[in-house]
């Protein structure tokens, strides 16, 4: 990420020198709760520091506005500010800055600050997120359009991805004009998100991105399902004709050994689900058998509210809401396990499965249910472990930088 923070240094350098303001306010926009959270902010009094100190200027004060929905665990992140400060005075002196912390929940497609109250706000891999599913993923019979996927694929149909390339642009827009409303003038915004490659084209045995994995780890489990529906109903039936010939034997007082042979071969005890050998062990199968498993119903009305934007589409948003000349517009790529470097190919998908499930897993369980978390995510590791074992995997970025004009 190291171009990403060459133009986070440019962009505040520039944004310092034109202003000199003696309190620097600052926004992160989806700080999310992990142990990172406040490294943003480091970075900048770092830099910020390090330009008074080639001007023999004194630094200003530091004013950081954390945000995330209502939901995000900001009592996480309050009890790493104090240890944050001590760390800031040891290194820097006592009477540096003085730096002030605080959060701003909410939804930032809209209104969070007063007006031209910030002079910098930035927002890494987040505004790739949408504010809701498109609404108009259904047909005149109530239909899934998407059936079969969580997110755009290659056979989704033309309707599908605009849908979700109009909502992109309405919420896009809103969140610019917001911004900018919010920013003073010649204040900077910067951000980073994940966005997808049209110059190339993936051959039928690659993916475009992890979401298709994740997907396709999904169907797998619908397919399961299925499967273990139709074994259900063949057992079933075989008890039925056991039965059936346990009647008439009874009825003609036949007592044939071959029957009671093939009794015992229709019995299920050898099989691991269960034991179908009563109508009460048959009714457990499914509580048994399907634990754990997706519905083909519940992956069919699901959709992500997510949308990888291309350059393009980016750039034309900007464009046409006109608050922002663009200063940086860079695209560049980072392996899905860019942090592990070479090792197990095992490690390296749990690595890669672990980093989606912390942004994915609140809105997965809202709909598949909780319990079937852990199995979902521990076959995405092994589905991800062998894609990388035969293809690169990358995500492809998308990184602006503007002015508020």
């Amino acid at each position: 990420m190291s171009r990403a923070n060459s133009v986070l240094q440019e962009s505040l350098r520039e944004l310092y020198l034109d202003s000199f303001p003696e309190c620097l306010k600052l926004a992160d926009l989806g700080c999310s709760s992990g142990p990172n959270t406040l490294l943003l902010l480091r970075e900048i009094i770092d830099s910020i520091d390090a330009t008074c100190k080639q001007l023999n200027k004194k630094e200003p004060m530091f004013q950081m506005f954390l945000n995330d929905l209502f939901h995000n665990d900001f009592n996480t992140v309050f009890r790493l500010i104090p240890r944050f400060y001590q760390e800031l005075r040891r290194e820097k002196g006592g009477d540096f800055g003085p730096c002030f912390i605080a959060a701003m929940p909410g939804n930032f497609y809209g209104r969070l600050f007063p007006d031209h109250s910030l002079h910098f706000i930035h927002s890494s891999y987040s505004v790739h997120w949408r504010s809701q599913v498109p609404a108009n993923l259904v047909s005149e019979f109530e239909s899934s359009l998407n059936k079969g996927h969580i997110y755009l694929a290659r056979a989704s149909p033309k309707s599908v991805h605009e849908a979700y390339l109009d909502l992109f642009m309405r919420d896009m827009t809103l969140f610019l004009k917001s911004r900018s409303e919010e920013l003073v003038p010649g204040g900077r915004m910067m951000f980073t998100m994940i966005g997808r490659d049209m110059s190339v084209n993936l051959p039928e045995d690659q993916v475009a991105n992890l979401w298709e994995l994740l997907g396709m780890t999904i169907s797998d489990m619908v397919q399961e399902v299925l499967l273990f529906t139709i074994s259900a109903c063949l057992l079933a039936n075989a008890y039925l004709c056991a039965c059936l010939l346990n009647a008439l034997c009874e009825l003609f007082r036949i007592r044939l050994y071959l029957i009671a042979v093939a009794q015992m071969s229709l019995s299920v005890k050898q099989l691991p689900c269960s034991n179908l050998s009563s109508p009460s062990s048959h009714q457990q199968f499914s509580g048994s058998c399907l634990k754990g498993l997706i519905e083909e119903e519940k992956l069919d009305d699901f959709n992500l509210p997510f949308y990888m934007p291309t350059p393009e589409e980016v750039r034309h948003v900007i464009q046409e809401e006109g608050s922002f000349h663009v200063t940086r517009f860079e695209t560049f790529k980072v392996n899905w396990d860019a942090e592990m470097g070479d090792g197990n190919l095992r490690v390296r998908g749990k690595y890669v499965a672990a980093n989606i499930r912390a942004v994915s897993e609140s809105i997965l369980a809202t709909h598949f249910g909780e319990e079937v978390m852990d199995g979902l995510f521990e076959r995405f590791a092994s589905k991800v472990s062998q894609y990388m074992e035969l293809h690169e995997g990358e995500h492809f970025n998308i990184l602006v930088s503007v002015k508020n004009r």
